[in-house]
């Protein structure tokens, strides 16, 4: 067989080593690839770009020397990226690269954070969100929230869980994985997983377990077994024989039923020596039934971390652990916090000989020989920068008149006023004093200096409404009061009240002595009370009268000998047979009485007899309108005979005068709603 012919020149992307699909990386993320000279020439330079969630194309390259057939790895870091799912693409190629499609790769991982013991997740925000992905893909079976199902609702701590179907029954033929942080067991003493959990799941065919992982995600093994204290309910395997069941099965899992949420735990100590381990737990559900699944709360890693110092910083993150430094403070970005940094600005001179400890000066450079270098004494008056109010202008005495932190010398407006010193013909003011254009102070009182109070009329006409004026700062005032015909001037100094007005708009204005500049005004509206008004209804039906009120706050009605107050403006009482006598007042003796004489007869009633001058008839029904009534003499002569409006269904006739003796009535015609 004749030997391959390669091209002259190409480059192959052989694999992405790391991240690997479906790889969980803790912290910050790096990446490496396989490259291969698949050409005949050696390759001295590679070029690339890879990029995130297909974002920015980000470049890079390689330079060496790769004979053909020859591979290479290329490292490059990525840093820190949000919790969750991400995708890696990246491309390599050369000059002249003969093919082009063997020059890229992609791969899908998970970016994920580092915990910390003791801290409880207890899924309240966003900020304690997990990883949830499913084998295959598709939208995440555990989901963060409120739970609400009919058995399982009820969170160990605030209101939020993790769970299978917050709302319902968990899914069939699904699995399901929530991720933990990743967790450095080698920095914390006695390490213990603990969490909440409730579960309604179908015996021996749907499952929950914990797998962790030293890897980051490479491979994952079984978190303990039945055996372990506080931990699974089931030891059963796939295939185990004991029953047709359990063919998703892994030798130790909880399966049935504990809707109780419950504390389970387990002891970390096999894993006491890994810096990086991650913990999952597993939901698998078979094809058919299914119930509302499982709940999580409150999950933490148990354990305390050292803390050499005491500052309370972990070793484990502590810039300085055998130096308290609770500030972490660290100038140079250089890992090492300052108390213990013996260069702390990483400038090659030691702190203790470094005129600018803080600041990189490797020149030392110091114009005014006063052991402050120049770079952290831009203005050499002997005061740091970072304390100096005028950093570029000189100025020992840091005067500040008005606090600002900007020291007088370099202060644009050295009162604070708002009016530059440029403008400012008294640039003293008192700090919160109101100025004017040229920086002046302006005569001002407090917003709330003034109380008002407004006293309206009594009565209608009554004249004996008033306004008083308190004041919170005594001083010389003077009030003028205008409208409806006044314009009166009164002098006070801490209240006055102006009294006997009528009815009607005024305006006040208020001046001070003192300055002839001020005046504060207010509109004011003296009222009177309304005329007190009422229409009664008779409602034959209810045997009622109905009374619209108004004009009064408080009425009180008598009604028969009967009294009852209301505030309403509607009220309907209960009419007895026969005449009624309605009484209506309000609380003010000036707004007068209305009286009314009710007729409530079931039929008709002609009254007084014997009559002399008026004659009342009532026809038993309020609807009608009118009535038409004929009087005759005792010997059938006509007196006389008309038509009357009915009010209430009651008509008043005044009788003629040369009605004498004996007379008869005859009530011809009656008239409802237009209708004779």
């Amino acid at each position: 067989m004749p030997p391959v012919q390669l091209a002259p020149d190409d480059v192959k992307l052989l694999s992405i080593n790391h991240p690997g699909n479906d790889s969980i990386l803790c912290g910050d993320v790096s990446q490496q690839i396989s490259v291969k000279n698949n050409g005949a020439n050696a390759i001295t330079n590679i070029n690339g770009t890879y990029n995130i969630d297909d974002g920015t194309d980000i470049g890079f390259n390689w330079n060496g020397s790769l004979a053909s057939g020859e591979t290479t790895t290329i490292d490059f870091d990525i840093g820190s990226l949000a919790l969750g799912e991400h995708d890696f693409n990246v491309s390599v190629n050369i000059a002249n690269d003969a093919f082009a499609g063997n020059n890229n790769a992609f791969a899908s991982f998970f970016a994920n954070e580092n915990g910390i013991s003791e801290t409880v997740n207890s899924f309240e925000t966003e900020d304690e969100e997990l990883i949830a992905y499913n084998a295959g893909g598709g939208i995440p079976l555990w989901e963060r929230g409120v739970p609400t199902g009919t058995v399982l609702n009820t969170p160990s701590s605030g209101t939020s869980v993790y769970g299978t179907n917050l709302a319902g029954n968990h899914p069939d033929e699904t699995l399901g994985y929530l991720v933990s942080h990743c967790y450095d067991l080698t920095a914390i003493v006695d390490p213990i997983i603990k969490f909440d959990m409730a579960f309604i799941i179908e015996q021996d065919w749907d499952l929950v377990y914990m797998q962790y992982s030293i890897d980051q995600g490479g491979s994952w093994s079984l978190l303990g077994s039945a055996a372990d204290p506080n931990w699974y309910n089931s030891s059963r395997i796939a295939g185990d024989g004991l029953a047709d069941d359990c063919y998703n099965c892994v030798g130790g899992q909880w399966t049935g039923t504990n809707i109780t949420m419950t504390e389970y735990s387990y002891d970390l100590a096999p894993l006491s020596v890994e810096s990086t381990v991650i913990f999952r737990f597993v939901f698998h559900s078979d094809p058919a039934v299914n119930e509302e699944g499982a709940i999580i709360d409150d999950f933490y890693i148990d354990g305390m971390m050292p803390d050499d110092d005491n500052d309370g910083v972990p070793n484990v993150t502590d810039n300085c652990a055998s130096q308290a430094n609770s500030d972490q403070l660290d100038t140079d970005n250089d890992g090492q916090g300052d108390v213990c940094d013996e260069d702390d600005d990483n400038d090659g001179v030691l702190d203790g000989d470094d005129n600018c400890p803080l600041t990189a000066n490797a020149d030392q450079a110091d114009d005014n020989n006063d052991n402050i270098g120049n770079v952290c004494d831009t203005d050499n008056d002997g005061i740091i920068n970072e304390e100096d109010n005028c950093p570029n202008t000189a100025n020992t005495d840091q005067a500040d008149t008005d606090n600002d932190g900007e020291g007088d010398v370099c202060d644009e407006d050295v009162d604070n006023d708002g009016v530059p010193n440029s403008n400012d013909n008294c640039n003293d003011t008192p700090l919160g004093d109101i100025v004017d254009s040229n920086g002046c102070t302006v005569f001002t009182l407090p917003t709330d200096n003034f109380q008002i109070q407004v006293t309206s009329e009594t009565c209608r006409n009554s004249n004996n409404g008033s306004v008083s004026i308190t004041t919170n700062e005594i001083l010389n005032y003077s009030v003028n009061l205008s409208g409806e015909g006044l314009d009166t001037d009164n002098a006070f100094s801490d209240a006055v009240t102006i009294s006997d007005l009528e009815a009607g708009n005024y305006r006040i204005c208020i001046t001070v002595d003192s300055d002839a500049d001020y005046e504060q005004c207010y509109n004011i509206t003296i009222t009177e009370p309304e005329n007190l008004a009422v229409f009664s209804t008779i409602i034959n039906s209810r045997q009622t009268v109905s009374l619209d009120l108004s004009g009064g706050d408080m009425y009180y009605i008598e009604l028969n000998g009967n009294v009852f107050s209301t505030t309403e403006s509607t009220i309907e009482l209960d009419l007895k047979e026969g005449v009624n006598t309605l009484k209506v007042s309000t609380n003010l003796e000036c707004q007068g009485i209305y009286s009314e004489t009710i007729s409530n007869f079931s039929r008709l009633k002609i009254y007084p007899n014997p009559v002399s001058g008026t004659l009342t008839i009532y026809s038993g029904n309020s609807e009608l309108n009118h009535v038409g009534i004929s009087l005759y003499s005792m010997i059938g002569t006509v007196v006389m005979s008309d038509s009357y409006p009915l009010q209430n269904g009651i008509a008043r006739i005044e009788l003629p005068g040369n009605c004498k003796g004996g007379i008869s009535i005859a009530c011809g015609r009656w008239q409802q709603n237009g209708n004779v």
